[in-house]
């Protein structure tokens, strides 16, 4: 009796673990299934980011090239038209944007000190020379109005 009852148990062993492979088989093949699929999402996105990126490359790469040639060939007579002290003037104040951007004078300020409305020097009582700071007499003149100390705040 001892053979059968081991029997039995062995045989209720292998049905219970066949059971358990059975049940568990549908559940695993949909876990490698979402797995697979988490997978290849991740790989599109993947993708589209980095073709994203190379077309942002190829597009700055296309603005630059036409860029460059309007301005080699749109201006080319206007930049050979310049006289050599014009041209010497704009590459400095090219140097002193590139070097210090903060320096760079207010396009508005440009437009109301050319039809005379503008705040420069002219406008505080102290003449403006053509690079926006003040001559010296008025700098002294603004010294003594507030009690010999002198600014440093730059003609907007």
């Amino acid at each position: 009796m001892t053979d059968s009852a081991s029997d039995d148990q062995i045989k209720n062993s292998i049905i219970s673990t066949n059971e358990i492979l059975l049940g568990s088989s549908t559940a695993k093949s949909m876990a490698t299934m979402y797995l697979n699929l988490a997978h290849a999402a991740g790989m599109a996105s993947q993708n589209a980011v980095a073709n994203q990126q190379h077309l942002n490359i190829l597009g700055a790469a296309a603005v630059a090239a036409g860029t460059s040639g309007l301005l080699r060939n749109g201006f080319a007579d206007q930049v050979e038209k310049l006289t050599p002290t014009e041209r010497l003037d704009y590459l400095q104040k090219l140097l002193t944007l590139a070097t210090n951007p903060a320096a760079a004078p207010a396009p508005a300020a440009e437009s109301d000190a050319a039809s005379g409305t503008g705040t420069t020097g002219a406008a505080s009582g102290s003449p403006a020379t053509t690079d926006g700071s003040t001559d010296a007499k008025a700098t002294g003149d603004n010294a003594k109005e507030t009690g010999g100390e002198t600014s440093t705040t730059p003609a907007a």
